[in-house]
């Protein structure tokens, strides 16, 4: 997987400010006078949260029409096939609208490609007589990585594509999905009151991404973003689970070599290999190795016959009051429960999942008291983060009790794609057209339409110890262009050192009024994009080294900025 990632080393060391400027530029067409009252968005997310239980998010569906949903694993396949009514819409934290119609497993040994189960599925209606017309839209959620709407699989000679599936069946548009982000789209549909519980209560921070660590047979990861507040989420795929595993302790440090050994690895071994029910298996192995004095045989012979069930048995004789009680199943939890929590507080580092961070996964529900509560092994460990541990206290994180919402996201997926499949859309190779001539002339195509009058730009890099500051004049007419610098013309750049302020107001008061040319002053700035050095909430930031505050919103009334936006300084 890796050696298809394209890699790049940066040579250019101003790309924070660069991205603060692109980002301003973006929000001119906002900004501008011409765009709706600055109060409207407001008033509007008000409502949004107000009504977030009963507001639509998606527009009513434009004619009855039928989903195929899969999730298509490495033993297992399991489909379904939805009746969509005329006017349905998707609703918050409730699934993906449809009448099940027909419903299958089968097992993947039993046919020799994907297409016949697929065939055999939809000739097995339960009423041959009244069998629906092809779906509209399908989406299948597969195990492993997708690319170009295909997928290869490792343990058959299976390959799954999208558009031959389309060609052969009179599918209006199949969507392969990963199938752990089939998963990260059915967290969207979960009553949270009902099928999750919460470990650590924390504000919801509206449009803020999501993050989904789910463990069973493997480890899977993935993360959603809404590209702005009330907008769908969408999700991606990560292959966060082969990262490196990281012991804690000494006697982990043990567990390391002894994984190293059993996988043949020089240097690492993959958090998968401990957070999933095989490596329960693996790790019952070594400390039954490490400490066989303390070996139940009776517990020893149940594991050992148990083939792919080990880590069920283990965990059944993990708990106190279990007969027999085995204090290497204890272990075997408790390094597992540990390494959860430390690996789930890394996924929340690395996408501040303010919208929530969901536990998920078959192992979740059924290990819920190593889960629960502040002083857990999970919760210790998801907390134990050294300077960034007050971060994470602001995620809010749910144990999810469904194990059904692979299939309820790819129901989803298939919903939304209904609007781009039905008779009404585009034919189906406008787009691969567009893509062509897009991929043709790439680096001449404007990314972005006209600006229609001229503007200024406020662009900044507010790090902990310095402030740089930049003014940009922004022509009518101005485009982004694909790998170039945003448009605009450098007008006023400055760098200030942040002890010798009081507030960041005081900077750019400062900025603003120390102009080249005093008498050519221009105008408030349309907009403005602040690169700030800490986690952002609400548009605002903290900062830990000083008393200081900067809030987006109090900026553009006090300087008459039309919009300002702060993100982090990795973000631009």
């Amino acid at each position: 997987l890796l050696k298809r990632v394209p890699v790049y080393a940066v040579l250019a060391e101003d790309i924070g400010q660069r991205g603060a400027h692109l980002v301003a530029f973006r929000m001119l067409r906002a900004s501008t006078p011409s765009a709706a009252p600055s109060d409207i968005p407001a008033v509007q997310r008000f409502f949004h949260r107000l009504m977030l239980r009963s507001l639509p998010l998606s527009p009513p569906l434009a004619a009855r029409s039928v989903v195929l949903v899969g999730d298509v694993g490495g033993t297992n396949t399991r489909l379904q096939l939805y009746a969509v009514e005329e006017g349905a819409r998707v609703m918050d934290q409730q699934r993906a609208p449809g009448k099940l119609i027909h419903s299958a497993q089968y097992l993947n040994g039993d046919f020799g490609s994907f297409d016949q189960i697929v065939s055999t599925f939809l000739a097995d209606q339960p009423s041959p007589s009244l069998a629906p017309p092809p779906p509209s839209a399908a989406c299948l959620a597969v195990a492993g990585p997708v690319e170009r709407n295909a997928v290869s699989f490792t343990n058959r000679d299976w390959v799954i594509d999208g558009g031959a599936l389309e060609r052969r069946f009179g599918i209006g548009k199949v969507r392969l999905v990963n199938d752990f982000v089939a998963n990260g789209y059915g967290l969207l549909t979960l009553d949270e009151a009902k099928e999750c519980v919460t470990l650590q209560a924390a504000p919801k921070v509206a449009g803020a991404p999501m993050a989904c660590v789910g463990a069973g047979t493997g480890l899977g990861e993935c993360f959603s973003t809404a590209s702005a507040e009330g907008s769908p989420y969408e999700t991606f795929a990560s292959e966060g689970g082969h990262s490196d595993w990281a012991p804690r302790t000494a006697l982990e440090v043990e567990l390391l070599g002894f994984l190293k050994d059993r996988f043949g690895q020089k240097h690492r071994v993959s958090v998968e290999r401990v957070i999933s029910g095989p490596g329960l298996a693996t790790m019952y192995d070594f400390f039954s190795a490490r400490f066989p004095d303390k070996v139940v045989a009776e517990v020893h012979a149940a594991v050992g016959a148990a083939g792919e069930l080990k880590g069920k048995v283990i965990a059944q004789h993990s708990a106190p009051g279990a007969a027999p009680f085995c204090e290497l199943c204890r272990l075997t939890m408790e390094t597992f429960a540990t390494a959860f929590g430390a690996e789930a507080a890394s996924a929340a580092l690395k996408w501040v999942p303010l919208g929530g961070l969901y536990i998920a996964g078959g192992m979740t529900p059924k290990n819920l008291r190593l889960l629960e509560g502040a002083d857990s092994l999970f919760m210790r460990a998801f907390g134990d983060k050294g300077r960034l541990s007050p971060l994470l206290k602001r995620v809010p994180v749910y144990a999810v009790l469904a194990e059904d919402i692979g299939q309820r996201g790819a129901h989803l997926v298939a919903f939304r794609m209904l609007r781009a499949s039905t008779p009404s859309a585009a034919p189906s190779d406008i787009p691969a057209v567009q893509r062509f001539f897009h991929r043709l002339m790439l680096r001449s195509l404007p990314l972005s339409p006209p600006l229609a009058a001229r503007s200024v730009v406020l662009v900044g890099d507010v790090g902990g110890t310095n402030t740089r500051l930049q003014l940009y004049a922004v022509e009518e007419g101005a485009r982004v262009m694909d790998q170039q610098r945003a448009p605009g013309k450098l007008i006023h750049s400055a760098q200030y050192l942040n002890g010798d302020f009081g507030s960041f107001d005081q900077i750019v008061s400062t900025f603003l009024a120390d102009q080249p040319s005093p008498s050519l002053a221009p105008p408030p700035p349309s907009a403005a994009c602040l690169a700030v050095a800490g986690p952002v909430e609400r548009n605002a930031v903290s900062f830990t080294n000083r008393d200081w505050v900067i809030d987006g919103g109090a900026l553009e009334r006090r300087f008459g900025i039309g919009k300002v936006r702060l993100p982090h300084d990795f973000v631009a």
